[in-house]
């Protein structure tokens, strides 16, 4: 059974749309090796705002696409990694 890109149930189409959005290819490009905390990941995208990188990390996770793990001994501490569908050896192309 075949998938088609063009359909609107095609699950490759929230990839798309996210990687699409602006600051996405960074994120993803960051978090290559590894998590990140949030001010490491400010430094290392030169030029995108907290309010923005907030704002792309959420819609991120919202997809599935990254996984942010808070730590215990503080409620403001956390990282950011690339989750197992948001690796690219994990896509399935419809």
């Amino acid at each position: 059974m075949g998938y088609n890109v063009m359909s609107v149930t095609c699950p490759s189409r929230v990839v798309l749309h996210r990687i699409g959005a602006r600051w996405t290819v960074f994120v993803v490009n960051a978090l290559e090796h590894g998590p990140l905390r949030f001010t490491a990941l400010v430094v290392k995208i030169q030029g995108v705002t907290p309010k923005v990188l907030t704002e792309t990390l959420r819609a991120m996770e919202e997809d599935g696409l990254l996984v942010r793990v808070d730590y215990a001994e503080s409620t403001t501490q956390n990282s950011h990694l690339a989750s197992n569908t948001g690796s690219p050896t994990s896509a399935s192309p419809c």
